[in-house]
Protein backbone atom coordinates (compact mmCIF):
# COMPACT_ATOMS: atom_id res chain seq x y z
CA UNK A 1 0.00 0.00 0.00
CA UNK A 2 2.97 2.76 1.10
CA UNK A 3 4.63 1.52 -2.52
CA UNK A 4 1.09 2.45 -3.76
CA UNK A 5 1.13 5.91 -2.38
CA UNK A 6 4.42 6.93 -3.08
CA UNK A 7 3.98 5.87 -6.63
CA UNK A 8 0.89 7.65 -6.88
CA UNK A 9 2.62 10.89 -4.84
CA UNK A 10 5.67 10.95 -7.46
CA UNK A 11 3.44 11.11 -10.58
CA UNK A 12 1.62 13.74 -9.29
CA UNK A 13 4.72 15.48 -8.77
CA UNK A 14 5.77 14.79 -12.26
CA UNK A 15 2.85 15.88 -13.55
CA UNK A 16 2.27 19.19 -11.59
CA UNK A 17 6.31 19.86 -12.24
CA UNK A 18 5.99 19.00 -16.38
CA UNK A 19 2.40 21.34 -16.58
CA UNK A 20 2.32 24.45 -18.37
CA UNK A 21 -0.05 27.60 -17.26
CA UNK A 22 -1.54 30.11 -19.92
CA UNK A 23 -2.46 33.69 -19.35
CA UNK A 24 -3.88 35.45 -22.21
CA UNK A 25 -5.55 39.06 -22.82
CA UNK A 26 -6.99 39.85 -26.14
CA UNK A 27 -8.87 42.75 -27.97
CA UNK A 28 -12.29 42.03 -29.93
CA UNK A 29 -14.27 42.77 -32.49
CA UNK A 30 -17.49 41.63 -31.79
CA UNK A 31 -20.62 41.19 -34.46
CA UNK A 32 -24.29 40.11 -33.47
CA UNK A 33 -26.49 38.33 -35.50
CA UNK A 34 -29.79 37.67 -35.76
CA UNK A 35 -32.50 39.54 -33.74
CA UNK A 36 -30.13 41.64 -31.85
CA UNK A 37 -27.83 42.17 -35.03
CA UNK A 38 -31.29 44.28 -36.50
CA UNK A 39 -30.72 46.60 -33.25
CA UNK A 40 -27.15 47.29 -32.61
CA UNK A 41 -24.38 47.36 -34.34
CA UNK A 42 -20.98 45.53 -34.23
CA UNK A 43 -18.92 46.52 -31.35
CA UNK A 44 -15.29 46.24 -29.37
CA UNK A 45 -13.90 45.06 -25.92
CA UNK A 46 -11.58 42.31 -24.55
CA UNK A 47 -10.80 39.54 -22.33
CA UNK A 48 -8.39 38.00 -19.78
CA UNK A 49 -7.87 34.55 -19.82
CA UNK A 50 -5.74 31.23 -17.78
CA UNK A 51 -5.34 28.19 -19.02
CA UNK A 52 -4.06 24.77 -17.28
CA UNK A 53 -2.48 22.50 -19.72
CA UNK A 54 -3.84 18.79 -18.45
CA UNK A 55 -1.49 17.38 -21.48
CA UNK A 56 0.43 19.52 -24.28
CA UNK A 57 -2.87 18.22 -26.28
CA UNK A 58 -5.74 19.38 -23.71
CA UNK A 59 -5.91 22.43 -22.07
CA UNK A 60 -8.66 23.53 -19.73
CA UNK A 61 -9.39 27.14 -17.88
CA UNK A 62 -11.54 30.44 -17.55
CA UNK A 63 -11.88 33.20 -19.62
CA UNK A 64 -13.75 36.62 -19.01
CA UNK A 65 -15.08 39.48 -21.40
CA UNK A 66 -16.54 42.93 -21.49
CA UNK A 67 -17.92 44.28 -24.87
CA UNK A 68 -19.78 47.23 -25.99
CA UNK A 69 -21.58 46.67 -28.74
CA UNK A 70 -23.12 50.30 -30.48
CA UNK A 71 -26.35 51.72 -31.43
CA UNK A 72 -27.50 50.60 -34.98
CA UNK A 73 -28.91 53.72 -37.00
CA UNK A 74 -31.83 55.04 -35.45
CA UNK A 75 -32.73 52.52 -32.95
CA UNK A 76 -31.37 54.16 -30.17
CA UNK A 77 -30.32 51.06 -28.22
CA UNK A 78 -26.63 49.94 -27.08
CA UNK A 79 -26.12 46.59 -25.46
CA UNK A 80 -22.63 45.09 -23.47
CA UNK A 81 -22.07 41.66 -22.78
CA UNK A 82 -19.71 40.08 -19.88
CA UNK A 83 -18.82 36.57 -20.94
CA UNK A 84 -17.72 34.48 -17.48
CA UNK A 85 -16.75 30.61 -19.11
CA UNK A 86 -14.87 27.68 -18.49
CA UNK A 87 -13.48 26.33 -21.45
CA UNK A 88 -11.54 22.95 -22.76
CA UNK A 89 -9.29 23.45 -25.92
CA UNK A 90 -7.50 20.65 -27.92
CA UNK A 91 -4.08 21.69 -29.50
CA UNK A 92 -3.95 19.41 -32.56
CA UNK A 93 -0.12 20.04 -33.22
CA UNK A 94 1.56 21.02 -29.65
CA UNK A 95 4.73 21.14 -31.06
CA UNK A 96 6.65 24.33 -33.21
CA UNK A 97 6.03 27.60 -33.30
CA UNK A 98 2.47 27.57 -34.90
CA UNK A 99 -0.13 25.62 -32.81
CA UNK A 100 -3.84 25.27 -34.43
CA UNK A 101 -6.39 24.58 -31.57
CA UNK A 102 -10.45 24.34 -31.62
CA UNK A 103 -12.20 24.61 -28.27
CA UNK A 104 -15.31 25.04 -26.04
CA UNK A 105 -16.22 27.73 -23.87
CA UNK A 106 -19.71 27.09 -20.73
CA UNK A 107 -20.49 29.37 -18.78
CA UNK A 108 -22.97 32.44 -17.83
CA UNK A 109 -23.20 35.28 -20.28
CA UNK A 110 -24.52 38.23 -18.75
CA UNK A 111 -26.35 40.65 -21.19
CA UNK A 112 -26.99 44.49 -20.24
CA UNK A 113 -29.15 46.82 -22.40
CA UNK A 114 -29.67 50.63 -22.71
CA UNK A 115 -32.69 52.15 -24.60
CA UNK A 116 -32.40 55.55 -25.05
CA UNK A 117 -35.48 57.47 -24.95
CA UNK A 118 -36.37 58.58 -28.86
CA UNK A 119 -38.89 59.49 -31.23
CA UNK A 120 -38.43 57.06 -33.97
CA UNK A 121 -39.65 58.57 -37.78
CA UNK A 122 -41.44 55.75 -40.09
CA UNK A 123 -39.90 57.62 -42.45
CA UNK A 124 -36.80 56.22 -42.16
CA UNK A 125 -37.58 53.03 -43.21
CA UNK A 126 -39.02 54.31 -46.85
CA UNK A 127 -37.77 51.42 -48.05
CA UNK A 128 -40.01 48.93 -46.19
CA UNK A 129 -42.68 51.01 -45.90
CA UNK A 130 -42.86 53.82 -48.35
CA UNK A 131 -43.25 57.12 -48.39
CA UNK A 132 -46.82 57.08 -46.52
CA UNK A 133 -45.78 56.85 -43.36
CA UNK A 134 -42.94 59.74 -43.18
CA UNK A 135 -44.84 62.25 -40.92
CA UNK A 136 -45.48 59.17 -38.06
CA UNK A 137 -43.24 59.16 -35.21
CA UNK A 138 -43.36 56.91 -32.78
CA UNK A 139 -41.63 57.42 -29.22
CA UNK A 140 -39.72 54.77 -27.35
CA UNK A 141 -39.17 55.50 -23.57
CA UNK A 142 -35.62 55.08 -21.95
CA UNK A 143 -35.26 51.92 -20.69
CA UNK A 144 -32.18 49.48 -18.92
CA UNK A 145 -32.11 45.73 -18.52
CA UNK A 146 -29.46 43.19 -17.38
CA UNK A 147 -30.27 39.60 -17.35
CA UNK A 148 -27.17 36.30 -17.09
CA UNK A 149 -28.18 33.60 -19.16
CA UNK A 150 -26.73 30.02 -19.72
CA UNK A 151 -24.37 29.91 -23.05
CA UNK A 152 -21.39 28.29 -25.02
CA UNK A 153 -18.66 29.32 -27.66
CA UNK A 154 -17.42 26.77 -30.20
CA UNK A 155 -13.56 28.32 -31.12
CA UNK A 156 -10.78 27.82 -33.67
CA UNK A 157 -7.52 29.56 -33.65
CA UNK A 158 -3.80 29.74 -33.43
CA UNK A 159 -1.02 30.52 -32.06
CA UNK A 160 1.99 32.05 -33.05
CA UNK A 161 5.29 31.17 -30.86
CA UNK A 162 6.91 34.63 -30.50
CA UNK A 163 9.39 33.76 -27.99
CA UNK A 164 10.15 30.92 -25.84
CA UNK A 165 7.00 31.66 -23.50
CA UNK A 166 5.41 34.36 -25.58
CA UNK A 167 2.72 33.93 -28.03
CA UNK A 168 0.23 35.58 -30.25
CA UNK A 169 -3.04 33.86 -30.56
CA UNK A 170 -5.67 34.83 -33.30
CA UNK A 171 -9.14 32.95 -32.87
CA UNK A 172 -12.79 33.29 -33.92
CA UNK A 173 -15.36 32.74 -31.52
CA UNK A 174 -19.04 32.01 -32.14
CA UNK A 175 -21.32 32.52 -29.00
CA UNK A 176 -24.37 31.45 -28.63
CA UNK A 177 -26.58 32.29 -25.66
CA UNK A 178 -29.74 31.21 -24.48
CA UNK A 179 -31.62 33.70 -23.87
CA UNK A 180 -35.65 33.78 -23.31
CA UNK A 181 -37.50 33.28 -26.84
CA UNK A 182 -34.83 32.90 -29.64
CA UNK A 183 -31.26 32.66 -28.94
CA UNK A 184 -28.59 35.71 -29.57
CA UNK A 185 -25.80 34.80 -31.57
CA UNK A 186 -22.45 36.87 -31.54
CA UNK A 187 -19.56 36.14 -33.06
CA UNK A 188 -16.26 37.46 -32.19
CA UNK A 189 -13.06 37.96 -33.76
CA UNK A 190 -10.28 37.93 -31.30
CA UNK A 191 -6.65 38.98 -31.20
CA UNK A 192 -4.11 38.67 -28.23
CA UNK A 193 -0.95 37.47 -26.46
CA UNK A 194 -0.61 34.71 -24.63
CA UNK A 195 2.11 34.32 -21.95
CA UNK A 196 3.35 30.24 -20.67
CA UNK A 197 4.35 30.65 -17.01
CA UNK A 198 6.26 26.82 -17.24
Amino acid sequence: MKKVIFVLVVALSVTTASAQIKLGANASLQVPTGNLGNMVDMGFGGGISGEYLVTPNIGVGLNIGYYALGEKDNMGMKCDFIPAALNAKYYFIPEGSIKVYAGLDLGLYTLKTKMNGNDLGLGDFDDILGDFFDNIDINIPASNSTKSNFGLAPVVGLQFGLTEKLALDVNAKYNFIFTEGDATDIIGFNVGLVYTLK
